[in-house]
């Protein structure tokens, strides 16, 4: 086989696939979430599927995924994960432990997530009540952004409930108003 025929064939192919991959690139930076609005707790809306409730801002949207998991979503990048039927006896912190090593395994390779080492704190405990937060900071392409992650352990009668907000540092007064009223709201009724 001749050498360059080889090389020329190569190189072709490689500028195709560069091309594609910008062109990727290109397309889901134009499928960015909108700016993120003030959660309208206001206007609340009521979610209830085979016994799970709770009360969402009125422009969120809920996907039901079935028996107790649920996810809701800001007009933004907010995100409240709600998972059911969990482990009674599985400690917040394994469960966040869990959570972030899925979520790493689960990013494409030109983004990369950087945790902070520190958590900001200390778990909190109310009644059946336990969270706990990590920092991480997500990087598309080089541009760093902070995220606030925090992770709820709910116990309401016999059934234990994971819930985990995210968002962006900067968009965090914004929803905060929406994660409290799904926390505050949140109910099982095993009826």
């Amino acid at each position: 086989m001749n050498v360059s025929k080889t090389y020329s064939f190569y190189h072709i192919i490689y500028r195709v696939s560069l091309i594609g991959i910008l062109l990727l690139i290109v397309s889901s930076c134009a499928m960015l979430p909108e700016a993120e609005q003030e959660a309208q707790v206001d206007m609340p809306k009521t979610y209830s599927s085979n016994g799970l409730e709770f009360k969402y801002p009125g422009n969120w949207t809920v996907q039901d995924l079935g028996n107790h998991f649920a996810t809701v979503e800001s007009p933004g990048n907010a995100i409240v994960s709600i998972f059911g039927n969990m482990e009674p006896s599985q400690s917040l912190s394994s469960f966040a432990e869990e959570y972030q090593e899925d979520m790493k395994g689960g990013m494409p390779g030109f983004i990369s997530v950087e945790e902070k080492a520190n958590e900001d704190g200390n778990t909190a405990t109310t009644g059946q009540h336990a969270s706990l937060s990590r920092d991480f900071t997500i990087s598309v392409m080089g541009n760093p952004l902070l995220h606030k992650r925090r992770f709820h352990r709910v116990q309401k009668e016999d059934e234990v409930l994971f819930v985990v907000t995210q968002v962006a540092m900067e968009d965090l007064s914004k929803v905060k108003p929406g994660f409290d009223l799904i926390l505050d709201s949140l109910n099982i009724n095993s009826s």
